[in-house]
């Protein structure tokens, strides 16, 4: 049975190669959009940040890590 540690530790491990690879492919996109790229990657970014900060590893009550 795997820890509950280790099934967090590897979720946020593969959210964060997420917004790797979500930085990556924004540099890809056509330079006609280039004013929106700020725009994309700021909320592309904020939405995989968010998800990785709502998914913590409870140890004990009250003691929690992000």
């Amino acid at each position: 049975m795997v820890s509950p540690m280790a099934v967090s530790m590897i979720n946020n491990s593969m959210l964060l190669l997420v917004l790797f690879i979500t930085c990556e492919l924004i540099n890809i996109i056509p330079s006609r959009y280039r004013r929106l790229l700020p725009i994309l990657n700021g909320l592309l970014i904020s939405m995989i940040c968010v998800t990785i900060m709502s998914t913590p590893y409870t140890l004990q009550p009250g003691l929690f890590f992000d």
